[in-house]
């Protein structure tokens, strides 16, 4: 009985029904809805719709969210720095977290934070951003070409 158990949860992770659509592997409509094989996380392997062969499904890696690189940011001092944001570079100014402590802020890069949020472990926050001209931009990669 074991043995049988066994196999019959193979078939959990096997799709037997497959239809190819502009070249991907799609799971046959069921009630109106079909999946593309690769976004499935259930589906592991599927039998090949024209040749019946057992094949792997091919995951398609998810993009994680980019750090930004040290080459992305130049400190000025402790309240000013250029953060390349999105392929922009802006002039960041920060401010210490308002007394008595509130809990959120708004920030000006991140949004809306908790006062647990902090730069560099630091209890500042970014009170403006402004897109930098074609001059700053020279001084920006002139200083980041010297480090």
């Amino acid at each position: 009985m074991a043995g049988q158990h066994v196999i019959d949860h193979v078939w959990d992770y096997v799709e037997r029904h497959v239809e190819i659509i502009d070249g991907g592997f799609y799971s046959k409509a069921y009630q109106g809805y079909r999946n593309q094989l690769n976004t499935n996380h259930r589906d592991r392997f599927y039998i090949h719709p024209e040749t019946g062969i057992l094949c792997a499904v091919e995951k398609v890696p998810r993009k994680q969210k980019q750090k930004p690189e040290q080459t992305d940011i130049l400190i000025i001092d402790n309240y000013h720095e250029y953060q390349k944001l999105n392929e922009i570079w802006y002039l960041i100014t920060f401010e210490d977290l308002p007394l008595p402590p509130t809990h959120y802020v708004t920030d000006a890069v991140k949004g809306i934070i908790h006062r647990s949020v902090a730069y560099r472990g630091r209890m500042i926050y970014a009170i403006s951003k402004k897109q930098c001209n074609k001059k700053e931009i020279r001084f920006i990669l002139n200083q980041l070409s010297k480090t």
